[in-house]
């Protein structure tokens, strides 16, 4: 009646941790030709590290820098305007290395101090005409000023993790809704969002989509709203740190983020090797070098918007699919939410490098301009690693592992369930299987099969090209 079974072998019950076969498909690292085609600032940046790993991670780290650090530039991803903001998130033991990555700070600094110097100029001019105001309400002969003075916004670019929820929306309302949210203790983060002031998770995962934020303080009801935010974020930490700030597969905020893991290096490496100072200068460099880049967006008075050609639609989205159909098959619905959003940060990568190569080559930049296929190329390398990260921490995660071996049974099942069926002999199988009735009935009634009549059922056609609903 059914297929052989002894083909099939249960999960043992103390195995917690299975890697899924399809990780294997996807490389741990960049491939080598993004490194020859990058943008000269994110190559100059790459080249001061010889090992594959760091260069990975500090190009990611760049990306995720440099992606709040480009006002005025955007691209429509279905039928929607975005901007170039991302989320990344390096996952390491404790010293293993993930400390070089505040050299990808040096790109944001230059930006941030300067906001805050103007920010504290116009805060002493608020001070000033605040004192005028006052006296001239102190002398009776005199008619004191109309208005007392408003406060001035102060604003900045890297926007501290320890922070309240209130304070953290503020301080993105005054910067216009844009921001760049740098941590290198994952930790810091965790622990304000779990704090009932500080839990600002919600805002995290709007401001990855563009999606309106508001606040309403009790103090004189006051009310922000934010209609576009533009937020970019690079955190570091350990797995325990990660798991802290993000327990479960299933928060939003999971599948948010860009995920780059890499184990602890057991050599003990020359501390020594740049007595010159070549890197620091290298990227004070690059700091200035974004600083003026940003300054020129600012002044062209209109905005960038980036596109993919016919061409290279139909080919992201072949790739995508092909992708998403793999990875269902193996690991089910908790990889959905990742995948399509890894195809968004392909997009924002891809306009990055390009706004990059623009302002590199000193020409003045078009209202609209189509992203190179070569860009798209480095863009979907990066993607298709990054995938390789986020699918084994999902494994690692405890609902994420437990939901990757319920597939595994479920792929077994559709397996050996003949082409043709009825529910008797469904409900049969799954208990052989340990399979509950209510899961056989949830996956029957998902599209890999039809249902001709009562009772009855036949397979579809090839899983791998159904999605389970």
């Amino acid at each position: 009646m059914f297929k052989e079974m002894n083909t099939y072998r249960l999960p043992e019950q103390e195995e917690d941790f299975i890697i899924p076969q399809s990780v294997k498909n996807f490389p741990s690292e960049f491939h080598p030709d993004v490194y020859r085609y990058l943008p000269k600032a994110l190559s100059d940046a790459c080249s001061q590290f010889s090992n594959p790993k760091e260069k990975d991670i500090i190009l990611l780290g760049a990306l995720s820098v440099i992606s709040g650090c480009l006002p005025f530039v955007c691209g429509m991803y279905d039928m929607k305007t975005v901007y170039p903001n991302f989320f990344v998130f390096i996952e390491a033991p404790a010293g293993a290395g993930k400390g070089i990555l505040q050299w990808t700070r040096k790109f944001a600094e230059f930006i941030h101090k300067d906001m805050l110097n103007t920010s504290a100029k116009a805060y002493e001019a608020y001070q000033s005409e605040l004192r005028l105001y006052r006296n001239s309400l102190k002398k009776k002969t005199k008619e004191p000023l109309k208005e007392i003075p408003g406060e001035p916004a102060r604003k900045m670019l890297i926007i501290p993790a320890n922070n309240s929820a209130s304070s953290f929306l503020q301080t993105l309302s005054e910067n216009d809704g844009a921001g760049l949210l740098f941590c290198t203790e994952a930790d810091t983060l965790a622990n304000s969002l779990s704090q009932d002031w500080g839990n600002y998770s919600d805002v995290l995962r709007c401001a990855f989509q563009h999606e309106p934020i508001s606040l309403q303080r009790r103090t004189n009801r006051e009310y922000l709203e934010l209609s576009e935010p533009r937020l970019s974020a690079l955190l570091t930490g350990t797995k325990d740190q990660l798991f802290k700030l993000i327990p479960s597969t299933e928060n939003g905020l999971f599948s948010r983020f860009a995920f780059y893991s890499f184990p602890a290096v057991t050599v003990f490496k020359d501390v020594f090797i740049d007595m010159e100072h070549r890197t620091l200068r290298i990227f004070n460099e690059l700091g200035q070098q974004m600083f003026e880049y940003r300054n020129r967006l600012i002044s062209l008075g209109s905005t960038i918007e980036w596109q993919f050609n016919t061409t290279t639609r139909a080919e992201f989205k072949s790739c995508m699919n092909d992708i998403m159909q793999q990875l269902h098959k193996e690991i089910g619905d908790q990889c959905l939410a990742t995948v399509k959003r890894l195809g968004l940060i392909l997009f924002r990568i891809a306009m990055i490098t390009c706004t990059l190569r623009v302002l590199e080559s000193g020409k003045k930049p078009e209202p609209q301009m189509t992203i190179e296929h070569l860009d798209f190329g480095i863009a979907y390398e990066i993607v298709v690693a990054l995938i390789h990260h986020a699918i084994t921490l999902i494994a690692e995660t405890r609902t994420g592992n437990k939901n990757i071996v319920k597939q595994r049974r479920l792929n077994q099942y559709y397996d050996l369930l003949p082409d043709s069926f009825t529910r008797k002999q469904a409900l049969q199988l799954a208990e052989k299987l340990d399979l509950s009735p209510a899961s056989c009935d949830r996956f029957l009634s998902s599209n890999i099969f039809t249902k001709p009549s009562y009772g009855n059922y036949t397979k579809s056609g090839d899983q791998n090209d159904k999605v389970i609903k």
